[in-house]
């Protein structure tokens, strides 16, 4: 549910903002707050976790959330999230006596560390009967500006990584541009994350108007999610955004959910090989020119070397490294040569013959 918009607001309490659902404006609030007060959602939350269905609660959103003047503040925050809407208690609960079963983090301004506060969270769900979870909405270039640092630092259950609004957006699909980067959110969760089973899922947009650029229709998606989820281990599903969008797009949600159903998943048997020398990977910022038998290749050309061998290009691990390459010294890139299809280490001495 999207979103808790506000994170202090008056009275010390969060505000959350539901659209036509609940919200501040249209609601009664708490008393001396502008928390909305959604408890008729209470019975509605309970059927669906009923059904099997993991409700949480989105933080953020474009323009909303919060800072935290410290690290006591974000802790602070986590406990009164998990006292107003999950295992604690409290006599502002927005849902009632409905439980969620998490909290995502969709915060896409500022480069804050949430370090402390997902922290203090899986303090309280650790210690829990029950099972919850901790996911995030990064946006797709790597590594996420607001939330980076969290992501490498502290366990997340699942990635909703936005491929919309982006360069690296869904429309680039296999579109020889290589900017489409999912396995390089795919090397990321398999080897960087703390949490090495955590999952990855595609964020599309529900329709036309749901995002100002990243739509695909059905076909195409589809495919792209036939593809990623053959190919790649930490593939989780599809995020849309949003619900109301993707009911009015002919039932998009349901189309897509019935290929997730029927499709195969990769089974975790694809390895990467390792990047043992991340600080001496080329600089990718500019197109790279030699001669005399020194280092030649466009930037579009590197990507293409260190593409995974998966269809469409999915995946450019270039772009996880920003670095420039000493002349003596060595590096590492799993490369797939051109004529034979086979991956190899190379040494610095060997780049100039790799796209021959």
């Amino acid at each position: 549910m999207s979103f808790l918009n506000v994170f202090f607001g008056p009275g010390g309490k969060p505000e959350i903002n539901l659209a036509n659902i609940c919200s501040a404006g249209a609601d009664p609030v708490f008393t001396g707050t502008q928390l909305a007060n959604c408890q008729f959602l209470a019975s509605d939350i309970k059927t669906c976790q009923a059904a099997g269905k993991i409700v949480t609660i989105s933080l953020g959103g474009a323009s909303g959330g919060g800072t935290f003047a410290n690290n006591t503040q974000a802790a602070s925050f986590a406990d009164q999230i998990w006292d107003i809407f999950l295992g604690g208690t409290s006599s502002t609960r927005p849902f009632g006596a409905a439980v969620l079963d998490g909290v995502d983090l969709d915060i896409e301004t500022g480069s804050q560390s949430f370090v402390p506060f997902v922290s203090r969270l899986r303090t309280h769900m650790n210690g829990a009967s029950k099972k919850y979870y901790i996911t995030a909405a990064p946006q797709c270039p790597y590594p996420d500006s607001a939330l980076g640092t969290t992501l490498n630092s502290v366990s997340f259950d699942a990635l909703y990584v936005q491929f919309y609004n982006n360069p690296c957006g869904l429309t680039h699909y296999n579109d020889g541009s290589y900017t489409w980067n999912f396995g390089v959110w795919d090397y990321w969760a398999r080897n960087t994350s703390p949490n090495k089973n955590v999952k990855v899922y595609i964020g599309a947009p529900g329709g036309k108007s749901g995002a100002s650029s990243g739509y695909v229709p059905l076909e195409a998606l589809q495919t792209i999610v036939k593809d990623t989820a053959r190919n790649f281990p930490s593939f989780g599903g599809i995020m849309l955004w949003d619900a109301s969008q993707a009911n009015m797009n002919g039932g998009l949600d349901k189309a897509i959910k019935a290929t997730l159903n029927g499709g195969k998943t990769c089974g975790g048997t694809y390895t990467y090989q390792a990047l043992p020398l991340l600080s001496t990977l080329l600089d990718l910022r500019s197109p790279m020119e030699g001669t005399n038998g020194t280092l030649g290749i466009t930037h579009q050309e590197l990507q293409w070397g260190v593409t995974t061998a998966m269809p469409g290009g999915l995946s450019s691990l270039a772009h996880l490294a920003r670095a420039t390459v000493d002349e003596q010294d060595d590096f590492l890139l799993p490369t797939k040569h051109r004529s034979s299809g086979r991956f190899k280490y190379l040494r610095q001495g060997d780049a100039t013959n790799l796209w021959r």
